[in-house]
């Protein structure tokens, strides 16, 4: 028997969901079906891939081995095989990426159209969906670049570090904290603290060493919308990136930053290694980081300077 691409994705889904069942219906099969599959090739093989436990299953060490053979070979098949349909990248055709943050993208849309007009073959689009997890889009070559707020460590991927941006608390204009002109990470502890999706609690940026393990009262909210109307109606405080706050900012809504000086992500561009070596790739590059002075100013804060000092 030869192995094939899809040994590998068998074998990559039952390690990554831990169970036949959230394996089948990744791959789109039945149980029985990925069952049988499963079987065949290890028949083949002359070898187990997993321990059957219960109703659980464990990697053998063939089964970690082929594992690892997939995480470093799926990628690259994915995007040779993006490539060939959609036209190749590196000389044209179509570069396809998300973020994983948000999907308020008003930030990106000058640099999409610098990119195109200085490469007219190449067409720059956004891939919406794939905001909740792009580094797995970008595994399974639904993507071919991703911008990540936390460094990804996945074989075969090519890393360079961008910029940072601040991140800001979104309070009410009546709340007791509206006349400082920063809060500190001891302060969110005092109430409800509202997280976008790409912030949930396990989040670095909340491993902060001024908060006591457990002191952070957190609540997820993925629709931004939804986020600021909780804030803006006193259901608690949001940490937002300054400039996904900026436009929230009326008279009943203010925001501060967070620390002096303040709190900041730092954001990674994450691509296939064959793709790092495209020509117009260092110009992209470029680009991305000359974003950051934009994102870093607290500009978009408000008139700090009219702002009493915070006391104490």
């Amino acid at each position: 028997m030869s192995l094939e691409i899809r040994h590998l994705q068998l074998v990559q889904a039952i390690l990554e969901t831990g169970t036949m069942s959230a394996a089948a219906q990744r791959l789109n099969l039945s149980q029985p079906a990925l069952s049988h599959q499963l079987r065949i090739l290890e028949a083949d093989l002359g070898a187990p891939l997993f321990h059957r436990l219960g109703r659980g299953l464990s990697p053998t060490a063939a089964g970690l081995h082929m594992g690892e053979a997939a995480a470093r070979m799926l990628p690259e098949w994915s995007n040779l095989e993006g490539q060939l349909r959609a036209g190749n990248p590196a000389v044209g055709g179509l570069l396809r990426l998300a973020t994983g943050c948000y999907t308020g993208y008003h930030w990106l849309p000058g640099w999409m159209r610098r990119l195109q007009e200085a490469w007219p073959g190449l067409e720059v689009r956004l891939v919406p969906e794939a905001t909740q997890d792009p580094l797995r889009a970008l595994r399974e070559g639904r993507l071919d670049l991703a911008l990540l707020d936390v460094r990804p460590d996945l074989p075969g991927l090519h890393v360079e570090p961008l910029f940072t941006d601040p991140v800001a608390v979104l309070l009410p204009r009546r709340h007791p904290s509206a006349g400082a002109t920063h809060l500190e990470i001891r302060d969110l502890a005092a109430g409800k603290l509202l997280l976008p999706k790409a912030l949930e609690p396990g989040h670095p940026l909340l491993k902060h060493p001024d908060l006591p393990r457990g002191a952070l009262k957190t609540e997820v909210v993925p629709l931004t919308e939804a986020l600021v109307a909780l804030v803006r109606g006193g259901a608690g405080l949001a940490l937002l990136p300054a400039w996904l706050a900026a436009p929230h900012l009326d008279d009943d809504l203010l925001a501060r930053p967070l620390g002096r000086p303040a709190l900041a992500r730092r954001w990674w561009a994450a691509l296939p290694r064959s793709l790092a070596q495209a020509p117009w790739w260092n110009h992209a590059l470029q680009g991305l980081r000359a974003l950051g002075p934009a994102l870093q100013g607290l500009r978009a804060l408000g008139p700090e300077s009219q702002t009493p000092s915070r006391q104490g």
